[in-house]
């Protein structure tokens, strides 16, 4: 791929221009690689050319910026590359209320909202669920349900992000059923669970003593085909050992072993298995 950079800049010293598609192969080929620079200095050739790349290399270019740059100066490149006609999308902002919501300024993320809406897009799923993470992060339930509300009055359908997230901020909070309403509402709106949705309620009632519920959910996961992982057997495993249930531990223990998955279980007085 070095050489690739080499070829484009000896082409634009022959005055020879290169598609826009031929560069923005280069610029996603570069982020799949984890090339950044790389990536930012083909970006740096079509501005010499006053060529645009389309949305989904921008949106690579604006991920780099937000990693490695000033977060203003890419929230500026996303204003030059709409007046530049490129359609940026819900995911292109999303890089920067992701970035946001990593350093902890959910508050500053949500700001990003009205600005989507000024320039003319349309908040998604996939803001709303990074914005509702972000929240959940800084143990502040009351803005997450506050947006949760919003997207049920603006008409954007949850996904199984969205639902997971709140499922678990509901069981951080000791509100297991109402978690539990949450799992059973996904299911009948034909949201599908996926392996962390399921863990992330099993692991709220293993953690409450409640192994009835959390074998419930363990025996219906697997009958959707669902296949639990590391962290689902060491939730039951572990959850069966406070309660003193060690046969039931000894034969998920068993069973995951057969799946040629590891664990890690806690010891207690009656034996480590």
């Amino acid at each position: 791929m070095d050489s690739a950079v080499k070829l484009l800049e000896e082409m634009s010293s022959n005055n020879i221009v290169p598609s826009a598609f031929s560069y923005c192969s280069l610029i996603k080929g570069f982020y799949k690689l984890r090339q950044f620079a790389n990536a930012l200095k083909v970006f740096s050739i079509m501005q010499k050319r006053g060529i645009w790349p389309d949305t989904i290399a921008s949106n690579h270019i604006l991920s780099i910026y937000c990693r490695e740059r000033d977060f203003d100066e890419a929230l500026v490149l996303s204003e030059e590359l709409q007046e530049h006609g490129v359609n940026l999308n819900p995911y292109s902002y999303n890089e920067f209320i992701h970035k946001l919501c990593r350093e902890s300024f959910p508050e500053k993320a949500l700001q990003l909202l009205p600005l989507m809406l000024k320039r003319n897009v349309l908040p998604g799923v996939v803001n709303y669920s990074t914005l509702i993470s972000g929240f959940a992060k800084q143990s502040n339930p009351k803005k997450a349900v506050m947006l949760f509300t919003r997207m049920t009055k603006v008409g954007i359908t949850f996904n199984v992000k969205t639902y997971t997230i709140l499922i678990d901020l509901c069981t951080r909070n000791c509100k297991i059923h109402v978690a539990y309403n949450l799992f059973e509402e996904m299911k009948d709106k034909g949201v599908y669970p996926d392996q962390i949705a399921y863990t992330t309620l099993i692991a709220a009632f293993c953690n409450t003593g409640e192994m009835i519920m959390a074998q419930a959910l363990f025996d219906k996961m697997l009958w959707e085909g669902c296949s639990p992982n590391v962290n689902t057997y060491n939730c039951m495993i572990n959850g069966y050992l406070k309660l003193n249930m060690i046969d039931q531990a000894q034969k998920l223990r068993d069973e995951m072993r057969a799946n040629g998955l590891s664990h890690k279980v806690l010891r207690l007085e009656s034996g480590a298995i």
